[in-house]
């Protein structure tokens, strides 16, 4: 979608929820335009591995738009990472259980060594799941559990390493708390010179 469109798109809804639908559910990926089968293909490896419905995985980012809302970049296949977001509250409360566990309840952040600040890494990701109703992959702590869930990424990544750098999954209570946080991608979109 060029971005002009997304522009245009965007100002027709002031709404944030109907914003999301629109931009992020009703308009193809960007990435995927001669290449649904890989779509449909990593949608249903991540429905299966995290026993989700395949319709509440979405893309995001620039692999959905064509560009970053915040680098001002073109989608470049295998240089761009595929953001996808996996909007299940019964997902996003097992996701939770597992960082909870791993962290004692946050009371224990050796758990976070796998960043150079663990109580950082620890803070950011409680401000995220509670202000955001939002799980990063990228920002889990290590515990067995969630290594599994952090191979099994890996693993689907280097299998479409020749389409993305990378493949990071964020975690969401309800679609409403997707379309808020998408919602500043849009507002950077809206005030964007148009290339």
């Amino acid at each position: 979608m060029s971005q002009k469109k997304f522009q245009d798109l965007a100002k027709l809804r002031s709404n944030v929820l109907e914003r999301g639908y629109r931009l992020y559910f009703d308009e193809p990926s960007f990435s995927y335009r001669q290449k649904r089968e890989i779509e449909f293909a990593i949608k249903m490896q991540l429905s299966e591995y995290f026993d989700t419905s395949f319709r509440s995985i979405a893309i995001a980012g620039s692999s959905h738009l064509g560009f970053s809302p915040y680098k001002g970049t073109d989608f470049t296949p295998g240089t761009s990472d595929l953001d996808i977001a996996i909007i299940d509250a019964e997902l996003f409360q097992r996701i939770w259980r597992k960082v909870a566990h791993a962290s004692r309840g946050f009371t224990d952040n050796t758990c976070f060594r796998n960043f150079s600040n663990a109580e950082e890494a620890s803070e950011l990701l409680r401000e995220r799941m509670s202000r955001r109703a939002m799980i990063l992959s990228d920002g889990l702590p290590l515990s067995p559990e969630i290594n599994k869930d952090r191979d099994f990424l890996n693993r689907l990544g280097q299998k479409y390493r020749e389409m993305f750098a990378s493949i990071s999954v964020a975690f969401y209570i309800n679609e409403y708390a997707f379309s808020w946080k998408q919602n500043s991608a849009i507002q950077n979109i809206q005030t964007m010179e148009i290339k």
